[in-house]
Formats: C-alpha cells, sequence, structure tokens
C-alpha cells in the first residue's frame, strides 16, 4: 500500500533558501516545521516581546483553538533516537 506525502508552503522566504516546507503530510501524520515569528512581510515580529513571539508562532502553526477554553499554550514534543546497541 502506498502512502502519500504532501507538502505544504506558507511563502516563507526560508522555504525555498533553506528547502524546508511548513509542513509535510504523510497519511495521517502532519509534522509541522519550526516555527519563527516571521510577520507577512519576512520580518520579525515582536522584537523584545516573547509573549509576541510566541502568538505570531500560534497563528502561524494554524491553532485554532484548545480542548479547553481556558487553556493558553498546549505543547506537544516528538523524538527521533538512534537504536540502542544490543
Amino acid at each position: 500500500m502506498s502512502t502519500s506525502r504532501r507538502s505544504v508552503s506558507t511563502g516563507s522566504p526560508y522555504e525555498p533558501l533553506i528547502g524546508i516546507s511548513r509542513a509535510v503530510r504523510i497519511g495521517s501524520l502532519i509534522c509541522v516545521s519550526g516555527t519563527a515569528p516571521l510577520g507577512p512581510d519576512g520580518k520579525t515580529v515582536g522584537i523584545g516581546d516573547p509573549a509576541a513571539q510566541v502568538r505570531r508562532c500560534f497563528e502561524i502553526s494554524q491553532v485554532a483553538r484548545f480542548i479547553d477554553p481556558e487553556w493558553l499554550v498546549e505543547t506537544e514534543i516528538d523524538a527521533v533516537v538512534e537504536a540502542e546497541a544490543v
């Protein structure tokens, strides 16, 4: 069975420069690349203001809402580790 792969671009100036895609979907898995606080003009948003930068990163990452409206932040972490030697 073949699983399709689809890349998503947002037009960030860094996508072609360093060869990344905003997100990649393979089957039911969607991986979003590192997200930086860039405005539509490609310039840094909220210089010196971490809260403004986090808000911008969430805007870019398609976070529309959380399960509980009282939540302001939710994180997920993925890691890939080398196989342990036997």
